[in-house]
């Protein structure tokens, strides 16, 4: 009787658990067009600091817009609703409004909100509503202005540069009017590159290759000195 019990306890669990993921309203994915991603770049613009908000230009992720008071860009997957890096809101003192505000559209959803890759700036925020941290990577920070050619601490950076001179090659930032005309070129770039890592595209955290997305923005390029000035690395 008791393995009965026990067993009938776990088919009712998961049957109840059944019909309710049954039940659950789908959440379709919906790109956003160029005048939403307009708008919150313009958003970002005034409020935000970072870069990582800018990849909303690339369109695999949603975004949730607070008035004047600041956004995020999120992504539903399965009961989740992820929230990609630090929402930007406009004032520290508003965090809790705008998680409020966010909880309760994620609620409508019928998702439970998770947040990726945020820095310790929104630890101390989302503790206080229960959440549990674990590191899954790094981020690097470089403050340029400890960046140095002159002393040794500058030893590696000056050979970097001659070694870059002896074989012909010059870095320039194209403009993003300017990156266009090259796209082929950076799409074979990326595509080697993926073939000798033996890599496919991601996304959600990761920039991948879009043509849309690479022509909004500043395009970092290593080309060859000599005409025809064939690029031969790209970053943007």
């Amino acid at each position: 009787p008791r393995f009965l019990r026990t067993a009938g306890s776990m088919v009712l669990a998961v049957s109840a658990g059944a019909v309710y993921l049954l039940m659950r309203a789908p959440v379709r994915f919906r790109k956003p067009d160029a005048g939403e991603v307009r708008a919150v770049l313009d958003l970002h613009a005034r409020l935000g600091g970072g870069t990582n908000p800018l990849m909303v230009a690339v369109g695999d992720k949603a975004t949730f817009v607070d008035g004047d008071r600041g956004f995020c860009l999120y992504r539903t997957i399965g009961p989740y609703v992820v929230v990609f890096s630090d929402p930007v809101v406009r004032a520290a003192s508003e965090r809790t409004a705008f998680l409020d505000a966010f909880f309760a559209f994620a609620g409508e959803l019928d998702r439970r909100p998770v947040f990726y890759q945020i820095s310790l700036e929104w630890i101390p925020v989302l503790h206080d509503r229960g959440y549990d941290f674990f590191k899954l990577g790094e981020e690097a920070h470089v403050p340029l202005e400890r960046v140095t050619l002159d002393g040794h601490a500058g030893k590696m950076y000056r050979q970097i540069l001659r070694r870059g001179e002896r074989d012909g090659v010059t870095f320039r930032v194209l403009e993003p009017a300017a990156v266009p005309p090259r796209l082929d070129e950076l799409e074979a770039i990326s595509n080697e590159w993926l073939k000798t890592k033996g890599l496919a595209e991601r996304q959600f955290s990761i920039g991948y290759f879009d043509r849309d997305y690479l022509a909004t923005f500043p395009c970092a390029i290593v080309e060859e000195t000599a005409p025809p000035h064939r690029i031969l690395a790209f970053a943007n």
